[in-house]
């Protein structure tokens, strides 16, 4: 006897539609005769629904959790400890919300028409290769061309760069800053000040150019090294930041609201060509 994969199917795919994405959405999704593009939408909704149950799931965790505090080598750390239906959960949480972080941006990648047809490193190479180019530097640079027209990350940043309305994207610019990914020493509280003011000082489009890459880079690492990526929650009262730490967001940021955002803006974008 063979084994098939189920058949899912949404109950009432337009109700949820209206509520996680927008009754605008769900007006274009009706009129919308392009199949592929409503299966997307479809599979978005069903994502995000899946998120709220995440989301909940997760703040259970954390009502149950019975923190104790403990000292160790002059610091203090908080242990948890969440016991649910006889077994130990604690820690959970975090990896709830990494992959919560996670599924935001696949679903940004789900969401966004892919402008450029796919060509394997091989056709490209291919076609711009030659006995007068075949040196390292020559190679290398070709490989860096291939990537900047076709590499996974090369439609997620054009969103953030080029696709959402300055509106949104001085919403990101003013809440987040992104440090850097090979820092060996921690940061002090004047560093971070001073790295704001300057942060502050560049270019719209620099900024966006940087939390993109910075955004793609922690679900890369959630992808490759299955990181416990902690979305920014707590306020920051130390003398020295940790040099792991990748980016911070103002106290009045959210980060999950942001892309949600990104995703609405999206989703009409593709409804409407």
């Amino acid at each position: 006897m063979w084994k098939v994969p189920r058949q899912v199917v949404t109950p009432d795919l337009e109700e949820d539609i209206k509520r996680l994405l927008s009754p605008e959405i769900l007006r274009l999704f009706k009129l919308c005769e392009d199949e592929e593009k409503k299966v997307r939408i479809q599979r978005i909704t069903e994502m995000l629904d899946f998120l709220d149950h995440l989301s909940d799931f997760r703040n259970y965790l954390n009502s149950i959790n019975k923190r104790t505090k403990r000292e160790e080598n002059g610091m203090t750390f908080m242990d948890s400890s969440i016991i649910f239906n006889g077994h130990d959960y604690s820690g959970c949480e975090f990896d709830v919300e990494a992959l919560i972080y996670y599924m935001y941006v696949s679903i940004i990648d789900t969401s966004m028409a892919k402008e450029n047809i796919y060509i394997s490193l091989k056709d490209f190479m291919k076609d711009r290769i030659s006995k007068e180019n075949t040196t390292r530097t020559n190679v290398l640079a070709l490989c860096d061309e291939y990537n900047s027209l076709y590499g996974l990350s090369k439609n997620f940043k054009d969103v953030f760069e080029s696709r959402i309305p300055s509106e949104l994207q001085e919403k990101f610019a003013n809440g987040i800053l992104i440090l850097s990914d090979n820092r060996k020493t921690g940061y002090a509280k004047a560093d971070i000040d001073d790295r704001w003011e300057k942060w502050k000082k560049k270019e719209l489009n620099l900024k966006m150019k940087r939390i993109a890459s910075g955004l793609y880079n922690i679900r890369s690492s959630y992808t490759h090294s299955n990181i416990r990526n902690f979305i920014p929650s707590r306020k920051w009262d130390g003398d020295t930041l940790d040099s792991n730490v990748r980016y911070l967001l103002q106290e009045d940021t959210d980060l999950l609201g942001l892309l949600k955002s990104v995703i609405l803006e999206l989703c009409v974008d593709m409804l409407t060509k």
